[in-house]
């Protein structure tokens, strides 16, 4: 039977160096929250919500780099360059393309998802409603991916930006370095300028301001209703969108080295390899497990959460 939602989403963003991933041989996929469509564990329990090592077909993941949590659906890029999926896969998001490889990083959205391959090139699979899977002819040169709600958009390495379905991109943006994709009708889109600045605008296309002085940031992300900004000195500002007004959760915050934001909550990846996890919480999805270290990368779904830890410690204790 097909689940039924409405879900006002996330980012799921990852945000830690390449090179670190990189070298990493042995990463293990941890989730916790809601589970209905196995979009957290990968396997389907009678509890709407659950917390455990990420299995697939049933084996439990490891030589993981890199995770995107979409909607009700999951990827992890492996260290061989390929993509695994899991959870909801009504419009076959969740399953790659056959013969999908050297992939360098993942974005999962709303019923789609994008993958960059080494060359420059997109790839994308899924629903294609709003032409979201639809990747502009001759589109090269591709240095980062973002998976929106209904559109998709991806980074050149000339610091400009295209985007494609619904919403658009302004014109004229240049000097970018990182892309947030919004999900969810109040959700904004961000790009983070070479300056330390960020440009905002709404679904319509059209630009607002961020708060002012906002300044020195290092990472974007943006929820369903508010937006998350990593400074370079390791603390977070978070306003809700176009308001300018920084909320309270994130002030206590400090040593972050990455951030994602969900629909109405969020985690922080601290320097000390722990995660630190804010706001709604009706499927446990703000509730890191406990003794979880050694993360090196997060991911935010519609309702659950993803990590990578490196210990095997940490993921034995986890397995099903």
């Amino acid at each position: 039977m097909k689940i039924i939602r409405t879900i006002l989403v996330f980012l799921s963003l990852f945000l830690l160096d390449w090179s670190l991933l990189a070298g990493s041989e042995q990463g293990y996929v941890l989730g916790w929250g809601g589970n209905a469509a196995g979009e957290t564990t990968g396997v389907l329990t009678s509890q709407l919500y659950a917390t455990g090592l990420v299995t697939i077909a049933s084996q439990p993941s490891s030589g993981v780099i890199n995770i995107s949590a979409g909607d009700v659906h999951s990827l992890a890029l492996k260290t061989n360059g390929i993509v695994v999926g899991w959870g909801w896969n009504d419009r076959n998001q969740a399953v790659a393309p056959v013969g999908l490889s050297n992939v360098v990083a993942i974005s999962a959205g709303q019923g789609f998802s994008l993958a960059l391959k080494s060359n420059g090139t997109v790839i994308a699979w899924g629903d294609n409603t709003f032409g979201q899977r639809t990747v502009p002819a001759g589109l090269s040169g591709v240095v980062s991916i973002s998976a929106g709600w209904t559109h998709s958009m991806a980074l050149i390495g000339d610091g400009t930006v295209v985007g494609w379905g619904s919403p658009k991109v302004p014109l004229g943006l240049s000097n970018i370095i990182a892309i947030a994709a919004g999900r969810g009708v109040h959700a904004h889109n961000l790009a983070l300028k070479k300056n330390g600045t960020v440009v905002e605008w709404t679904a319509s296309g059209s630009e607002v301001p961020s708060p002012v002085g906002l300044s020195n940031v290092l990472a974007v992300a943006t929820g369903a209703g508010h937006c998350l900004a990593l400074k370079k000195d390791g603390t977070v500002t978070e306003w809700s969108n176009n308001s300018g007004i920084q909320l309270t959760a994130s002030t206590a915050l400090r040593n972050v080295v990455a951030i994602a934001a969900g629909g109405n909550y969020n985690l922080a990846l601290k320097n000390d390899s722990t995660v630190v996890g804010w706001g709604y919480n009706r499927f446990s999805q703000r509730a890191v497990p406990a003794g979880l270290s050694n993360v090196i990368a997060i991911a935010v779904g519609g309702d659950f959460c993803l990590a990578i830890t490196t210990n095997i410690a940490v993921a034995d204790r986890f397995r099903h």
